[in-house]
């Protein structure tokens, strides 16, 4: 949840082009580069984003005979390369030759096929790790191969997230070892294409490598080119300007321009590759063909010129249509057959996911819903489907929180509609997310749920969550500010839903989905989502006998009998917000005096509030508050008001609440301290 900021550009900087220059130019312009460079470096060789291209500066600089005082500390860092990817890649070869030894082929990708042929010099291109392909559908045999050598995810994912959930939204996954060297396992070659058949050309293609006893394969000079430009083009949290390097490296060999042109068109990326071949011969002047950019440029590419320009751009700054174009494609890539072009089959995936009628419909698509019934904008596909797990869902005990981030024990929980669990909790995806909770003991009464964590505002200023409980309407959880708020919110599961049932089925619709990018959370996550859900707890009602109180601040008793409609807690009580606040009680069927201890929220202008106090369906008391400061107000409650379960619902009601702040300030009511039941209307 924390923000992350982003680059502006998928595309180098002034700085960054000045090294690459410098880098790959041998010639008069590559010394110009370096002048211009060489005050900025000064002190700053250790920095981590310059490190990739620092060995291939090096070289140049020594073969255009520069004397500069850095090259000694340019020369140490060559041997401490050359020493790094040489240990980096005898311990990732190993395990290499373990899935090819198991009857798993084999391809590398991006540095370590460059530096395992020794095309240029294995100290040229740095490496944090060792990209490995294998077949597509040998995925899930690669990944139990690497656990059982000892690998394990970098990011701690669970390995159900990985078999499941991973090859919906990426080609690969990071693992490591116990020294922390990583191996970066992908079933695809492309992000933009990724269909069952999309790397068998690539496989077919492929020239046999051998480092040691290690056979293996990487890609031909076309598609390995076809392969640097495409990863380098896309906006990433951490973007590197090494595709350059990479790119550069591959053209030094020679090229077979129509299948690089064939492969580009046939996959539906001619645009974002000519845009990176573009670069690269007007930065470092490389040998690209004017016939090969006059090739991709040929016929109409609407979609793909929408998706280059969404690729490139920050995910906050997308429009409508680009944010729409985008999962469209991620879509297609996915599901129609490569190379397709059918307006008929684009329209009817584009009807299925946005309920769009016509082409020009993806402009009038909103930044967080959909134009008809169809699926929401966040790829669904990358969401958990009902059924996808077979995780066995511990049973929920009542009173005992679910923290749901335990990622085992959240997804076991799931029926769809969620993004996979993470650190923190777990975002609810899109508009609407289901959850099947299993209970220990089967309820004879009414249940209140617990959630907290946190709402994300997009761009409008309210924001509300519609819980309901085994196919029936529960509440609402309704919050306005303008802003993401934290959420700590509570909803009864009426007896009419839950009583007699071994496990209660929730729905959980959220207004108004937005992405954390919208947010300012992190303008990486495009992601479509709604709700950060933290914490789930189930509980029941407090049972109050004649001179029970109960005392509502932080932790305090009563924060039991609160089922909807209230603010976070506050030291010593609860404010109510804009629409209803409910309490829950459990009490003996006879007439009571209820007695509220709180104040009011006058606001700015100290209008009095006017208060109405219904008793399950009985109106029993309207209240007024003409000055700020604690009252007490006693409320007669007949017996008819508690139900055949000896629940009794008190709903408060402020007319016209007033606003913290004008602007954006939350709505305020009353402010709850005690309640005290009494015998006796």
């Amino acid at each position: 949840m924390s923000g992350v900021r982003a680059p502006t550009s998928a595309w180098p900087t002034l700085q960054q082009e000045r090294l690459l220059r410098a880098a790959l130019l041998a010639d008069e312009r590559g010394l110009e580069a370096w002048r211009e460079l060489r005050p900025a470096l000064e002190g700053s060789l250790g920095d981590g984003a310059l490190l990739p291209l620092l060995p291939a500066l090096r070289a140049n600089l020594r073969a255009l005979g520069v004397e500069d005082p850095l090259m000694a500390a340019l020369d140490e860092l060559h041997v401490r390369t050359w020493t790094h990817n040489q240990a980096l890649l005898a311990a990732a070869l190993a395990h290499v030759r373990a899935l090819e030894k198991g009857g798993i082929p084999t391809l590398l990708l991006k540095g370590a096929a460059l530096a395992l042929g020794d095309r240029h010099g294995a100290a040229v291109r740095y490496m944090s790790d060792l990209d490995v392909l294998v077949p597509t559908a040998r995925r899930l045999e690669a990944i139990d191969r690497l656990v059982a050598l000892g690998l394990g995810p970098v990011d701690g994912r669970p390995l159900w997230y990985l078999r499941v959930f991973q090859p919906r939204h990426s080609p690969s996954a990071g693992f490591a070892d116990a020294s922390g060297r990583q191996l970066d396992l992908h079933w695809h070659v492309l992000h933009l294409s990724c269909q069952p058949d999309a790397d068998e050309d690539f496989w077919a293609a492929a020239s046999p490598v051998q480092r040691g006893p290690t056979r293996t394969r990487v890609l031909c000079a076309a598609d390995a080119l076809l392969h640097a430009v495409l990863h380098g083009v896309a906006l990433g949290p951490a973007p590197s300007y090494r595709w350059v390097l990479d790119a550069a490296l591959i053209l030094r060999q020679p090229l077979d321009a129509d299948r690089l042109v064939a492969q580009a068109r046939r996959r539906r990326v001619a645009v974002a590759l000519r845009a990176g071949l573009l670069y690269l011969r007007q930065t470092i002047d490389v040998p690209i063909p004017d016939e090969v950019i006059r090739a991709l440029r040929a016929g109409p590419r609407p979609l793909e010129r929408v998706e280059l320009r969404a690729i490139t751009t920050p995910a906050a700054r997308r429009s409508p249509l680009e944010r729409a174009v985008l999962y469209h494609q991620q879509g297609a890539r996915r599901e129609l057959p490569m190379g397709s072009t059918s307006a008929r089959a684009h329209l009817a995936l584009a009807r299925e996911r946005f309920g769009v009628r016509r082409p020009g419909d993806l402009r009038a698509i909103p930044r967080g819903g959909t134009t008809g019934p169809g699926r929401p904008i966040a790829d669904a596909s990358a969401a958990i489907d009902a059924g996808a797990l077979d995780l066995p869902a511990a049973p929920i005990v009542v009173g005992e929180p679910v923290a749901m981030s335990d990622r085992d024990r959240a997804a076991s929980l799931v029926a769809d509609g969620a993004w996979a669990p993470e650190d923190g909790g777990m975002w609810l995806a899109g508009p609407r997310a289901r959850l099947v909770l299993p209970l220990a003991t089967t309820p004879d009464a009414s249940l209140i749920l617990g959630l907290s964590g946190e709402a994300l505002f997009g761009s409008p200023r309210s924001w509300s969550l519609e819980v309901g409980a085994n196919g029936q309407p529960a509440g609402t959880i309704a919050l306005s500010g303008g802003r993401p708020e934290v959420v700590d919110a509570r909803v009864r599961l009426p007896a009419a839903a839950i009583a007699g049932c071994p496990r209660v089925e929730l729905s959980l619709t959220g207004s108004h989905p937005g992405s954390p990018a919208d947010a300012g959370l992190d303008d990486h996550d495009d992601r479509q989502v709604s709700f950060f859900v933290r914490e789930l707890c189930l509980s029941t009602p407090p049972t109050c006998g004649p001179g029970e109180e109960l005392a509502f601040g932080a932790g305090a008793v009563g924060e039991a009998a609160l089922a909807g409609g209230w603010h976070v807690p506050q030291r010593f009580g609860r404010w109510s917000g804009r629409g209803a606040a409910t309490l829950l009680l459990r009490v003996a069927p006879e007439p009571l005096g209820i007695v509220l201890e709180a104040e009011p929220f006058l606001g700015a202008s100290g209008r009095p509030l006017e208060v109405d106090v219904r008793a399950g369906a009985l109106s029993v008391a309207r209240l007024r508050y003409d000055a700020h400061g604690i009252t007490s107000r006693r409320i007669a409650v007949p017996a008819g008001a508690t139900d055949e379960r000896g629940e009794l619902e008190l709903t408060i009601r402020v007319r016209r609440p007033r606003a913290e702040r004008p602007a954006d300030g939350p709505v305020l009511g009353l402010f709850l301290r005690r309640l005290v039941v009494h015998r006796g209307a």
